[in-house]
């Protein structure tokens, strides 16, 4: 019973990392679809197209 109420006293930290750690997810998906867009659309034309059959 100590092992689980040390586990419960544990959980708000433990849900503030995977919050952190779920917000650096969100923001490199957003740099990859950011850099993916400028490589379609201003330097490689149809560079999505390639990065996407490669997926």
């Amino acid at each position: 019973m100590d092992r689980v109420m040390q586990c419960v006293e544990q959980f708000p930290y433990i849900q503030s990392c995977v919050a952190r750690v779920e917000g650096q997810c969100r923001t490199v998906s957003q740099r990859c679809d950011a850099t993916d867009m400028f490589l379609s659309g201003v330097c490689l034309p149809g560079a999505g197209e390639l990065l996407a059959a490669h997926a």
